[in-house]
């Protein structure tokens, strides 16, 4: 069900153009699996423990997490109840751990392919995040660095405000994206009415070429007027008729080069 996941996934992005980092899935231990029932207190642990299969996207930027997950919802069965956004704190003044939950199962149109019905009642877990949303977590989490328990006053000032660093490069970078894709648009419109005064740069440049390559495109060669067949079939009849003449020397064709080479002789003497 993760390689099914995974790739379905992975193909929903590449259709799209959705830039990913990676896209990976992992099974949870019995080990694990044992503690999280013991620390949650489930009380059916099968259907209330919904990460016993985890799929995790990451993404470049917040805007290709929003992308993301719209293709999600519209691909895949999710359960909007169990589902989380916890990229929005509750209180305002928390930092740390950033990312979007998604549960959800196959849905009914892939569960009715053959070799998918197997699978039409296992639910799995769909972090998507960015990539710093991911260093983040990887530190907090899999280094084990347990950065949630009490620390002194001064380390968990440090570490609030490495978490808020990285919650603003995450914008930033999400922002300079968005100004660079409105200042493209902007040079193409320029450039669309004439006005090319505009700074030579990568997009302006990128623009500009794209701009050649469609009109590149709109050209197209002369082609050759398209005979109909009884034109075709009239042509070929004249020029046949034309090599009727000629028809009570072919048996003579064979003897050509002799008689070339004879009547050169002749000539000669």
């Amino acid at each position: 069900l993760g390689r099914i996941v995974t790739s379905s996934l992975q193909s929903l992005l590449q259709h799209a153009s959705i830039p990913y980092l990676s896209v990976s899935y992992r099974v949870k231990t019995e080990a694990s699996f044992l503690a999280k029932i013991r620390e949650k207190r489930y009380k059916d642990p099968k259907s209330d423990c919904t990460d016993l299969l985890g799929i995790r996207l990451i993404t470049y930027l917040e805007d290709d997490v929003n992308r993301a997950a719209t293709i999600l919802k519209n691909s895949f069965s999710v359960d909007s109840s169990k589902s989380v956004d916890k990229r929005t704190p509750i209180e305002v003044d928390r930092v740390g751990y950033r990312s979007l939950h998604f549960v959800a199962t196959l849905g009914a149109q892939r569960s009715a392919l053959p070799e998918y019905s197997r699978f039409e009642k296992n639910v799995f877990e769909i972090q998507i995040r960015t990539v710093l949303q991911h260093a983040w977590a990887e530190i907090e989490h899999t280094r084990n660095y347990k950065f949630s328990s009490s620390l002194p006053r001064e380390l968990e000032r440090r570490l609030y405000v490495v978490a808020g660093v990285l919650e603003l490069a995450d914008r930033e970078f999400n922002g300079l994206a968005q100004d660079i894709t409105a200042y493209s648009n902007s040079v193409a419109a320029k450039a669309k009415t004439g006005d090319l005064n505009i700074e030579l740069n990568s997009p302006s440049l990128r623009v500009f070429m794209d701009s050649l390559r469609s009109k590149f495109k709109k050209l197209k060669l002369e082609q050759p007027e398209r005979r109909s067949s009884g034109f075709q079939a009239f042509r070929a009849f004249r020029t046949f008729r034309a090599f009727l003449p000629f028809l009570p020397f072919l048996p003579f064709l064979p003897f050509l080069p002799f008689l070339k080479h004879f009547f050169y002789l002749e000539i000669s003497v």
